[in-house]
C-alpha cells in the first residue's frame, strides 16, 4: 500500500509540458533607421553589381529580448522555464522582389539593397536558421545601395521601410524583432555633358561667284568644332543634326531671306569630309573630360546660276549621351 502511494505522489508532483516556443521578454519590433546622401551621382559606364552608397552603422533604437522555452503547470501555477528553440529567420522584402538571396529590390528599377549585419550580408527569409534560448537584438547594422541595371537619373529612392528581419519558432510564432527602414529620401542623378560654345557661330571666308564651275562645286571649306565638357563615365552615343531649311543635295542647308545669294547653300561635313546626313544619329567618339567633335562648312553650288550675295544658313542638332 505504502509503494502505490509513493508512486502516486511522484506523478502528480512532474510539471505538465509545453510545446516549446519564443517570445519577446521586454520590447518588441524596432526600427533600424539608415541614413544616405540625399543625392547620389552615379556614372553612366558604372557596372552592374558595383555598390554605390553604404550607410554607416546603426543600432536599433529600443533592441528587444527574446527567450525561447515553454510554458510550464505546476499545481494550478503557470510558469515560463527557458529552453533551446531552433528558429528560422531572414529579410522580408518590403519593396519588392528578390534579386538574389541576399540582394533585395528597391522599387528603383536598377536599383537594388542589402543589409550588412554587423559585417555578413542577411539573406532572405527562411533562408538561415539559429538555435537560440535567450537573446538581445542590440547588434548594428548597415544599409548598401547596388546597382543591378540602368537606373534613370531623376530617380528618388523613398524614405520609409525596407524590410522586415522576420524569425519563426517551431509552433508557428512570428516575431519582427527589427524593421530595417531608410531615414531619407535619395535622388540619382546620371552626369550630363555641356556644350562649351552654344550657339556656334562659323564665318566662312568671302569668295566670287567665278569660284564655282557648276552644281556641286565647291569653295571655301572651313573647319569647326562642336566641344563637350562631360565628366568622368559619360558616354557620348550620338548626335543627330537639323537643318532649318535643307536642300536636296546631302549635308546642305540652302539660305532663306530677300537678299541673300541665289545658287548657293552651306554644306556641313564630318572629320572625314563626307556629306552629314541630317535627321540620322551619328556615333560620335565617346569623351574624357573636354572633348572637340570636329567638322567643316563649305559653299555648295545647288543651281546652275550662282549670283552675289550673303549667305546664312542655320543647323541645329541633339546630343544623345549616357
Amino acid at each position: 500500500m505504502r509503494a502505490n502511494w509513493f508512486w502516486l505522489v511522484l506523478l502528480v508532483l512532474l510539471p505538465l509540458g509545453a510545446r516549446a516556443e519564443c517570445r519577446y521578454e521586454s520590447g518588441n519590433n524596432t526600427p533600424v533607421t539608415f541614413s544616405l546622401p540625399s543625392a547620389i551621382t552615379i556614372a553612366a559606364n558604372t557596372p552592374n553589381g558595383t555598390v554605390i552608397a553604404t550607410s554607416a552603422q546603426a543600432a536599433p533604437s529600443n533592441p528587444p529580448v527574446i527567450t525561447c522555452g515553454s510554458w510550464r503547470n505546476f499545481f494550478g501555477y503557470r510558469y515560463w522555464q527557458e529552453g533551446t528553440e531552433t528558429l528560422t529567420y531572414g529579410v522580408v522584402n518590403a519593396r519588392g522582389g528578390n534579386v538574389d538571396n541576399t540582394t533585395y529590390a528597391t522599387g528603383v528599377p536598377g536599383l537594388s539593397y542589402r543589409i550588412i549585419h554587423p559585417d555578413d550580408y542577411l539573406k532572405r527569409y527562411p533562408l538561415e536558421s539559429e538555435s537560440i534560448s535567450h537573446s538581445t537584438f542590440s547588434v548594428t547594422s548597415g544599409l548598401e545601395l547596388v546597382k543591378t541595371g540602368p537606373i534613370t537619373s531623376g530617380s528618388v529612392l523613398a524614405a520609409g521601410n525596407l524590410g522586415d528581419w522576420r524569425w519563426n519558432d517551431s509552433s508557428g510564432n512570428t516575431l519582427t524583432p527589427e524593421t530595417f527602414r531608410l531615414g531619407n529620401s535619395i535622388t540619382f542623378t546620371t552626369p550630363s555633358c555641356t556644350i562649351v560654345t552654344n550657339p556656334i557661330y562659323v564665318t566662312l571666308p568671302t569668295v566670287t561667284t567665278s569660284a564655282f564651275g557648276g552644281i556641286g562645286s565647291t569653295s571655301g571649306k572651313t573647319p569647326f568644332q562642336i566641344q563637350l565638357n562631360c565628366p568622368a563615365g559619360t558616354a557620348v552615343a550620338s548626335i543627330t543634326m537639323h537643318a532649318s531649311n535643307p536642300d536636296s543635295h546631302a549635308g546642305v542647308v540652302a539660305p532663306s531671306g530677300a537678299g541673300y545669294a541665289a545658287g548657293i547653300g552651306v554644306r556641313i561635313l564630318d572629320n572625314n569630309s563626307n556629306p552629314m546626313q541630317f535627321e540620322t544619329q551619328t556615333v560620335v567618339t565617346p569623351p574624357n573630360a573636354t572633348t572637340s567633335i570636329p567638322y567643316f562648312a563649305q559653299y555648295f553650288q545647288t543651281a546652275p546660276t550662282v549670283t552675289g550675295g550673303a549667305v546664312k544658313a542655320t543647323v541645329t542638332f541633339d546630343l544623345f549621351y549616357q
